[in-house]
């Protein structure tokens, strides 16, 4: 546990068969939770901490996610918003000062050293992931079946065929983070093309639909509708989040229809979070490596990612991340 160490209110309920597992947010910066157990009958089982805070919050498989309105969402003032800006253009940056270094016989410990100069020496900020609750490296790289949170290696070559998931957040020195990723095709592979250009019509379309009054579900609708129209799946386990001053804040994002009614907040001008669809070409479950941190496709199929860190406006969505190779004009008619 780390902060205060004062728990806040229940934050998310999980129900998973005869098992109630009620969680209490422990810091809206950190993953750190709280958990208690219960027998259907409403017994104790045991009561500890969860033992892996991951960059994104990972839910336990086959869980119904309920995230109560009493969340503490923050919105950004005037003065962080324009942080918020400067932090998401550098981590757009990154991604376009990395793409042309991206190609088969890369090593990903070679990009992992480029973003890492780039972000210290040039942007004067840190790699926010370096170091995280013993996160060793400076972006993730996830290969082919990799979902996320893949560790940079020498040893680990890029090769024609493969699809590779870049994931860069950059905390400045002002202390606000910019959180985007986006997906490498290595040679020519109809199969990750095709999934890496439905993945990121997903995200899209869930862009489209942000503005003040929409609810979280109507986002995670548009997603997994689209994916699962183009025969995939949506991994449950990992989710988007809000993002500020802190690396993770409320609300957390998910990219497949799992909202209860009362959790359903409604979007607010000043919100600040990203959205991330992580898409399987075969079933949606994932696992995570002995490593502590890599997550794969349980049925080692491919999977592909995209991530933008946006921000609520008065009227409609401003994309923080957008990088200059993307065209973002159908946000102007949503």
């Amino acid at each position: 546990m780390t902060g205060n160490g004062a728990l806040q209110e229940s934050a998310q309920l999980y129900t998973m068969d005869s098992l109630r597992v009620e969680v209490a947010r422990h810091d809206s910066h950190e993953s750190w939770c709280a958990y208690a157990i219960f027998q259907s009958d409403g017994s104790q089982l045991t009561l500890g901490l969860l033992a892996v805070p991951l960059m994104r919050t990972r839910f336990p498989r086959g869980a119904i996610t309920q995230i109560r309105d009493s969340m503490n969402v923050p919105i950004k003032t005037p003065e962080e918003i324009e942080l918020m800006r400067e932090a998401g253009r550098q981590a757009a940056s990154v991604l376009e000062m990395i793409t042309p270094h991206v190609q088969a016989g890369v090593s990903t410990g070679h990009l992992d050293r480029l973003c890492h100069d780039y972000i210290v020496n040039e942007l004067g900020s840190t790699p926010a992931p370096l170091n995280y609750h013993g996160f060793p490296k400076s972006i993730c790289t996830s290969i082919n079946h990799v979902v996320c949170h893949g560790i940079p290696d020498d040893s680990k070559k890029l090769k024609k065929g493969d699809i590779m998931n870049i994931d860069v957040t950059v905390k400045t020195a002002a202390g606000y983070h910019g959180d985007s990723s986006m997906m490498f095709i290595i040679g020519e592979t109809i199969q990750g093309e095709r999934l890496s250009r439905v993945t990121q019509e997903c995200l899209y379309k869930s862009m489209a639909l942000v503005r003040p009054g929409v609810r979280l579900s109507e986002l995670a609708q548009a997603i997994e509708h689209h994916a699962k129209a183009n025969g995939y799946s949506v991994v449950q386990d990992f989710c988007g989040h809000g993002i500020g001053a802190g690396f993770h804040e409320d609300p957390q994002i998910l990219h497949y229809d799992g909202y209860a009614p009362e959790a359903d907040i409604e979007l607010a001008a000043g919100m600040c979070f990203t959205i991330e669809p992580m898409i399987n070409v075969g079933d949606y479950r994932t696992k995570v490596l002995r490593d502590g941190w890599t997550a794969v496709t349980k049925d080692k199929g491919l999977t592909a990612q995209w991530e933008h860190t946006l921000l609520v406006t008065e009227t409609g969505v401003e994309v923080l991340t957008a990088r200059s190779d993307e065209d973002l004009s159908f946000l102007a008619s949503s």
